[in-house]
């Protein structure tokens, strides 16, 4: 058979994408992790067809939606929440408290504003992570070995620091911590290893969900698709700024024991016009990078 066309540019071998929520009152996106399958976003609108007896029809169209989905399998209780539109609460119910949390070293080559998950664990006996629900308690925070460590500060409202913890669904334990090499006395800091040691701190033992009022007013969320090639440079993006999870739409799984699979959460979802961005550009952007 002979080649019909040679044009093959923009062909995309399928390699799944990342998917990203901001919830409302969210500064930045947070990862949902592992989903299962394809992720869907069609676009839909109500057409009306205007006939005429001596001219062409014009053909209107409105109502443009977003309607798609996804199968989550990282079923983070928080991510639960930010999928709910302000419907489901989360309330932490605390452990017991932990005396000797393992240090925690973030290996020389680190970089400034970079997101380094706090990693903490129960005692060497039994490793288990652990889920904090406030900022953990951290007795030191050094640049190591120096010869004579130096011991890092923490930013605050009133004077900058070296470093600063900050609110991580993505990370296991919650939060993360960020490095500001400018301010720290070593020289080439980031040529260093970063040792933190935590203090007794009480852990998460359980996450409840809970639901159900007369009425609400739902607050959208917006949503982010992205895929990245090798070099983790991005391909594509497809932004969803005004995004609705839809009634059925999350669904509360488990799985049979004879199921090959994993436990998921199915989410369909419904993104509306957000009349409050520049017209054409109020339901979604999609951005290709060459």
């Amino acid at each position: 058979m002979a080649p019909q066309t040679t044009l093959k540019t923009y062909v995309r071998i399928p390699d799944g994408c990342k998917v990203e929520i901001k919830a409302s009152g969210d500064l930045v996106y947070t990862d949902l992790g592992v989903v299962m399958g394809a992720v869907d976003a069609v676009l839909n609108w109500t057409e009306t067809r205007l006939e005429y007896a001596n001219a062409e029809p014009d053909i209107k169209r409105k109502d443009m939606v977003i309607e798609g989905g996804f199968e989550l399998g990282n079923l983070n209780p928080d991510n639960i929440v930010k999928l709910s539109n302000g419907m489901i609460t989360s309330t932490p119910v605390g452990g017991n408290p932990h005396i000797a949390i393992p240090t925690q070293t973030i290996d020389a080559g680190w970089a400034d504003k970079t997101r380094y998950p706090l990693i903490m664990k129960g005692p060497a006996i039994d490793n288990t992570l652990l889920k904090m629900a406030t900022a953990p308690a951290i007795t030191t925070v050094k640049l190591a070995p120096t010869g004579a460590d130096e011991t890092l500060t923490a930013w605050s409202a009133s004077a900058s620091g070296d470093y600063t913890i900050v609110a991580d669904t993505s990370s296991y334990s919650g939060w993360s911590i960020v490095f500001n090499s400018a301010s720290m006395s070593t020289g080439s800091p980031t040529t260093l290893p970063i040792v933190i040691t935590y203090a007794t701190n009480t852990p998460l033992a359980s996450t409840v969900l809970k639901c159900g009022t007369a009425s609400m007013t739902a607050t959208p969320y917006a949503l982010r698709l992205s895929h990245t090639d090798d070099t983790i440079a991005v391909t594509d993006q497809l932004d969803l700024y005004s995004v609705f999870t839809q009634s059925g739409g999350m669904v509360f799984n488990f799985k049979p024991v004879t199921d090959t699979g994993i436990d998921t959460i199915p989410v369909k979802f419904k993104a509306e016009i957000d009349r409050t961005l520049t017209d054409m550009n109020q339901l979604f952007s999609y951005t290709v990078n060459y």
